[in-house]
């Protein structure tokens, strides 16, 4: 899986390519803020990222709600694009990463 906190490697990049060839998605799903560089490339693929944050502890700032409240309104992009036509909702899970010991494609 892909962390927002790295950038993926090559063997990553292309095994996304490939998985987008099959699924023709417009929108990554992260868990958090993804490196600038991961956004820019995903970008020139014609994929937007969005965050929802999972909220598994009590965020550093505000509270519960304040984070489900931003989670909306990234959300809200996406269904907005897509209830006035622009795009379809279409959605990529971050292909997993190699299992430790395993090489990458």
């Amino acid at each position: 899986m892909w962390e927002p906190d790295e950038v993926p490697s090559e063997g990553q990049w292309t095994a996304l390519e490939g998985i987008l060839k099959e699924h023709p998605a417009r929108w990554m799903l992260w868990e958090g803020q993804p490196a600038e560089e991961t956004v820019e490339r995903l970008r020139g693929l014609g994929v937007e990222s969005v965050v929802y944050d999972p909220c598994p502890n009590r965020p550093s700032e505000g509270d519960f709600l304040s984070v489900r409240k931003a989670n909306a309104q990234s959300l809200s992009r996406v269904v907005g694009q897509v209830s006035s036509g622009t795009q379809e909702a279409r959605l990529v899970r971050a292909p997993p990463r190699p299992r430790s010991g395993a090489s990458e494609p």
